[in-house]
């Protein structure tokens, strides 16, 4: 462990945590499931039963990286971020996995089940708290951004595409003001969440169309990260 973390740090990269308990605070197990949902992807372009499907594991990939990514900055909503899709996947998809029983779905569905257990208790435990509640905002703001740009290459569908503009610049008008401790941020933020939520959440139970999975989880880690910063704020968002 100590000439791992002396070679990444010689390359000013994150160490690996000394304790197991900890892991989740490391971005290595978001980066690994990203590269692993990427590499699924090309599998699943045969259409083999038990797989999420090529577009929804492209977009779990850059859900993940993010997620790492956003742990080496900021290791209270960079787990968050990581159990919040963690689950998403794990709703959508982690049946499907099951009932095909073969071993390519099975392993990733239980890297990210292990991943998002090891990132949630990781993330509650973890003290020393450099809160950047704007993060959320903004990335979640590019993924709308992302899923309208996907919805009008792929279907030329132009309310798609003003849509996710839309939010996306919601999104980012939250994160800003949240940034300079303004007041409505956060409320703009749980606002844009809970109308993708149930403009999406139908569409995605009931079709499992992959942007609007993508659009759902948005709306659901949206709401539910903003919504927990109002209630123990006591209804304002104060970095701490």
């Amino acid at each position: 462990m100590e000439a791992t973390n002396a070679f990444l740090a010689r390359r000013n990269l994150p160490q690996l945590p000394k304790h197991t308990d900890q892991l989740g605070l490391s971005p290595y197990p978001a980066y690994a499931l990203s590269a692993a949902c990427f590499a699924s992807s090309i599998a699943a372009l045969r259409n083999t039963p038990g797989w999420a499907g090529t577009v929804p594991l492209v977009a779990f990939a850059g859900a993940f990286g993010m997620s790492g990514y956003a742990t080496t900055i900021d290791k209270e909503n960079g787990p968050s971020m990581a159990t919040a899709w963690g689950s998403v996947y794990l709703f959508f998809f982690g049946r499907e996995a099951i009932k095909a029983m073969r071993p390519g779905p099975l392993l990733l569905t239980a890297g990210v089940a292990g991943s998002t257990h090891t990132a949630f208790p990781s993330h509650y435990s973890h003290t020393n708290k450099q809160v950047s509640p704007e993060l959320p905002a903004y990335v979640l703001g590019s993924i709308c951004a992302a899923g309208g740009t996907m919805g009008f290459v792929k279907g030329k569908s132009v309310p798609s595409l003003v849509a996710g503009l839309t939010c996306a610049g919601l999104y980012a008008i939250a994160g800003s003001r949240v940034a300079a401790s303004k007041p409505y941020g956060a409320e703009i933020a749980v606002s844009v969440s809970l109308l993708l939520l149930a403009m999406m959440g139908k569409k995605a139970v009931t079709k499992k169309a992959p942007v609007a999975i993508v659009m759902s989880g948005v709306g659901l880690i949206g709401a539910i990260f903003y919504l927990n910063q109002l209630l123990s704020a006591g209804g304002r968002v104060k970095k701490i």
